[in-house]
């Protein structure tokens, strides 16, 4: 989304800003475009991941619902959902709707295999509908991720699964067992029912795209 934002690029027809009010109240797209600000190099614009995590999520396999946070922003609680893989998206008609499928705790990649999140505590699978608190102990100098890129976030991340060109052919990953220093911008924590492993890789909510 880099150099989107300014002025002369939201001049241009197809701009994704302009391409989102076609589907969404301008007060609304607006409020996005305030979030993100001049530039997505921002704290609020960003989520911390593990590897794994990190490649499904760029893959748009699943997506995080903003659910609510408490009010001096220490915790935000966002909904973890798998989102369906579509055998046919060029099929698809203009009105359907990226609506979940019934809760799934795997989720079929683009070469016919399987993937899935496990919350080794507990040795459950992370499932659709689970929710992830995330933390922090300094909402000024390391805020959680905005609410509102979160929310646009949650649209778009469906609606890219639905296009089908999100899932290039699965590798095997691997991992980096160097931390990254600049990782620990908040905590996580997750209620007994699932989790998250603590993360080394960081995802943009939108990234920096030249």
């Amino acid at each position: 989304m880099r150099d989107l934002q300014s002025l002369e690029a939201r001049a241009e027809r197809f701009n994704p800003w302009n391409v989102l009010k076609h589907f969404w109240a301008e007060e609304k797209v607006n409020q996005w475009l305030n979030a993100i600000g001049p530039t997505t190099e921002t704290l609020t614009n960003l989520f911390c991941l593990a590897p794994h995590p990190h490649a499904y999520q760029g893959k748009a396999y699943f997506a995080l619902k903003y659910i609510e946070s408490n009010e001096d922003y220490t915790s935000l609680t966002v909904m973890f959902m798998w989102i369906p893989h579509f055998d046919h998206p060029n099929s698809l008609r203009a009105c359907t709707g990226p609506a979940a499928a019934p809760v799934m705790q795997f989720r079929e990649d683009s070469v016919g295999g399987v993937v899935g999140l496990w919350h080794v505590p507990t040795q459950l699978p992370i499932s659709t509908g689970d929710h992830i608190v995330l933390e922090t102990s300094d909402p000024v100098n390391l805020p959680l991720p905005d609410s509102n890129l979160l929310e646009l976030h949650w649209l778009l991340q469906r609606v890219a699964a639905m296009a089908g060109d999100a899932e290039p052919q699965d590798k095997t990953y691997e991992t980096d067992d160097e931390d990254d220093g600049d990782s620990d911008v908040s905590s996580l924590s997750i209620p007994p029912k699932s989790t998250v492993p603590m993360s080394n890789s960081t995802g943009y909510l939108f990234p920096s795209v030249p």
